[in-house]
């Protein structure tokens, strides 16, 4: 009878650290939070393993992207030479002097570009407003 004493003892110290110890047992007991946010992880959990279980299904299937990049060779190598062009954009993009590279990095510039849009697209509103249609259109078409 010993052994049943000793495997109460335990029951019984297992059962006063998960009312009062720390961890997730006592945590899920004892904090409604912690039990509402671990169910609902849970529930999205689920959720997530049932549409990978979803794709999976489809691609064994032979429908969708990843089925056609797998069955469809043609496919599969412009998907490939997308992705090393984007990755060529990138890089240029990091560690080119061009433009787009110096717009991407230098903000002084990104905003005197933006200034220069904003005025120009002011400077067109004024001349629409100040310049009545008719003679817009006689002035452009006299200049040809």
């Amino acid at each position: 009878m010993p052994e049943i004493k000793e495997a109460f003892a335990g029951i019984k110290r297992m059962s006063q650290q998960a009312e009062t110890g720390k961890g997730l047992l006592p945590a899920l007991l004892n904090d409604e939070k912690m039990y509402e946010d671990f169910k609902a992880s849970l529930a999205h959990l689920s959720a997530s393993l049932d549409r990978l279980d979803a794709l999976t299904k489809s691609a064994r299937e032979g429908q969708g992207l990843v089925a056609r990049l797998v069955s469809d060779e043609q496919l599969a190598n412009n998907f490939a030479d997308a992705v090393k062009s984007l990755k060529a954009i990138a890089a240029r993009l990091e560690s080119g002097d061009n433009t787009l590279a110096r717009l991407s990095r230098d903000d002084d510039m990104y905003k005197d570009m933006k200034k220069v849009l904003a005025d120009a697209r002011e400077t067109l509103r004024s001349v629409k407003e100040q310049v009545p249609l008719g003679t817009f259109a006689s002035v452009l078409l006299n200049s040809f």
